[in-house]
């Protein structure tokens, strides 16, 4: 379930990988961080280092580039005005400094000078958490996040592992305004827990393992704990799914819709204080969402630990909770959610991405392509089809001569439309998600046809696929698709009764399979859940899978398309070119890209 541009890990692939070429598996977080402002310093002559007398003997950026060098001394305010200033001069200002020492001394400079000047100043914070409580309150830092998130314009990022330090210190080099990096001691040698060639980016999430019994999302230097969990509990047999969130602002509310939708359990983990930090942010998104899923923040409770320690030790002290009570929460929080059906991964693939069931499926339903194939002939040559799956639509394109392109996420509907279309057809297929691709060029019509529109399950998925076919239409291009009218369609249906739905015949086993299925509709959420029970050569033995499909009314739609920078010009109730009506069993709308520059 990844979303757009997201990194999906199976569990068997996520073994560690090497280190980025160039990068000293010994090193720790600060010599990494000083290799790589060294190496960038040598391409931008306005990169600029500060430290308050926190800088490592070993740093080579001070002997390689000592006038753009600034050591304050303990001088913290004094340190981000400096840096303040020279960024608000045109300069890529770096300013390191244990985090304590680096945030909440010199916090009113950093809201004004820093925030609300938007100034191109990083604060890099080490020894965030409870890295350095041996030494004391003074340097325990458990609500850095919740402080800095807060502050508009201000991103912040809490790398887990090497990866991600790596490719968000190059994201966040490249922004307009601050930034915080979150690290852990600066003599830290952070483990690589992403397969090789995984591209980490703000904004974004990545999952390194996967599993149906809930999702805990972690970030910063706790990631390598949580892989440690979950990789525990995979050898009890029971699979958690992780995913990494790296960056905490912006968050990558898309995931974590998709995961409520999911509709199991949630919970987050960090070294942090539960007030203000990932679990704080992961919170408001699922509140938003509406979707009711059982919820946890597994980090630091409200209160300081009022003594020294090893992080172990307070943690013990603060009765944080362990791997074997977020287990049992986990286990406990999805019985509390049952009945919810349990997703078998082959029988998903069989009814939804399979491509020799889905064209057994919908063998007699063609209404729709007669309409599509008009509309080719009217503002081709070139088509784009999103979510193409086995070429029902896209095949009948080519065969009338038109340059057709299909993506599609499924590579099983991907196979069938290989192995269905003729040789030398002028049909390209691409497996790509419609939320994230980029084919380098652009056509006169998109299409994106069969409701597929209601597979994204939120207004920031639907805008990230709107984005998309922005950017792959011709300024003069045409933009159609459709949808069914919720008003229309699930009166009588989505009642949860189960009903006899389908057979299909198993392309694998060969065995007879006969499906029913109950449908439910949340008029809140406007997501159609659909729960399919499976028979196979008549056995009564039951298994049951569930989808879930976001359903649009046209103002939505309307509104959705406007904001994406598109103008409805016709609107249809159905194939026929019939008018829209409230009762139109469907909703099919043409569009053109918006005249105007902003919307």
């Amino acid at each position: 379930m990844p979303a757009a541009g997201s990194t999906a890990v199976a569990a068997e692939a996520a073994e560690p990988s090497r280190p980025a070429a160039g990068f000293v598996e010994e090193e720790g977080v600060s010599k990494l961080f000083g290799r790589f402002i060294t190496d960038r310093a040598a391409v931008d002559e306005d990169l600029y280092y500060i430290t308050a007398d926190s800088m490592s003997e070993s740093d080579p950026f001070p002997q390689r580039y000592p006038d753009r060098f600034v050591n304050v001394g303990m001088a913290e305010q004094n340190a981000v005005s400096i840096g303040s200033g020279l960024a608000q001069s045109g300069k890529n200002v770096y300013l390191s400094n244990i985090s304590t020492f680096l945030l909440y001394r010199p916090f009113d400079q950093i809201r004004l000078d820093a925030a609300h000047a938007n100034a191109r100043l990083r604060l890099i914070g080490t020894s965030a958490g409870f890295s350095r409580a041996m030494y004391g309150n003074a340097h325990i830092s458990i609500e850095d996040i919740a402080v800095l998130r807060a502050l508009p314009n201000m991103t912040v990022v809490a790398p887990g592992d090497r990866t991600e330090l790596l490719d968000l210190l190059a994201e966040i080099d490249q922004l307009p305004g601050p930034a915080y990096i979150r690290l852990p001691m600066e003599s830290t040698v952070l483990p690589v827990l992403h397969p090789q060639g995984t591209r980490i980016r703000l904004g974004r999430s990545a999952v390194l393992r996967e599993g149906d019994l809930g999702t805990l999302i972690a970030t910063g230097h706790v990631l390598e704990q949580a892989v440690a969990w979950v990789d525990e509990w995979r050898r009890k047999g029971f699979a958690v799914r992780l995913v990494s969130m790296p960056s905490i602002k912006p968050l990558d509310t898309a995931r974590v819709e998709e995961l409520v939708a999911e509709g199991r359990p949630i919970a987050t983990f960090e070294e942090h204080s539960v007030i203000g930090g990932l679990g704080s942010a992961v919170a408001e998104t699922v509140a938003e969402a509406g979707g009711g899923v059982p919820f946890r923040r597994i980090g630091l409770p409200d209160r300081y630990p009022g003594r020294p320690g090893s992080a172990d030790y307070l943690k013990q002290v603060l009765h944080v909770p362990g791997s074997e009570h977020v287990l049992a929460w986990f286990l406990s929080a999805s019985r509390a959610r049952r009945p919810s059906p349990v997703k078998a991964a082959a029988l998903v693939d069989d009814l939804c991405y399979d491509g020799a069931v889905y064209d057994q499926r919908y063998a007699d339903y063609a209404d729709d392509v007669p309409f599509w194939r008009d509309l080719a002939r009217r503002h081709g040559p070139d088509v784009l089809e999103l979510a193409t799956g086995t070429g029902r639509i896209s095949i009948p394109l080519a065969k009338d001569g038109h340059d057709v392109t299909g993506i599609d996420v499924a590579p099983a509907m991907l196979r069938e439309a290989e192995r269905k279309r003729n040789p030398g057809l002028p049909l390209k297929l691409h497996e790509a998600d419609m939320r994230d691709f980029d084919l380098g060029r652009r056509f006169r019509l998109v299409l994106l046809p069969c409701d597929s529109i209601s597979h994204l399950l939120n207004d920031s998925d639907i805008a990230a696929c709107l984005a998309r076919v922005r950017e792959h239409l011709a300024d003069d291009g045409v933009f159609a698709l459709d949808m069914v009218n919720p008003a229309a369609t699930l009166t009588a249906e989505a009642d949860g009764r189960w009903r006899p739905a389908f057979q299909y015949r198993d392309p694998r086993s060969g065995q007879a399979v006969e499906v029913s299925r109950a449908r439910q509709y949340d008029p809140v959420s406007q997501v159609l859940v659909d729960e399919m029970e499976y028979r196979r050569d008549g056995v009564e033995h039951v298994e049951r899978v569930t989808r879930h499909s976001r359903m649009l009314t046209l103002e939505q739609a309307e509104r959705l398309l406007a904001k994406g920078g598109f103008t409805v010009t016709q609107r249809y109730g159905g194939f026929a070119g019939e008018p829209w009506t409230a009762t139109s069993r469907h909703l099919v709308l043409v569009c053109a890209k918006s005249k105007e520059e902003s919307r």
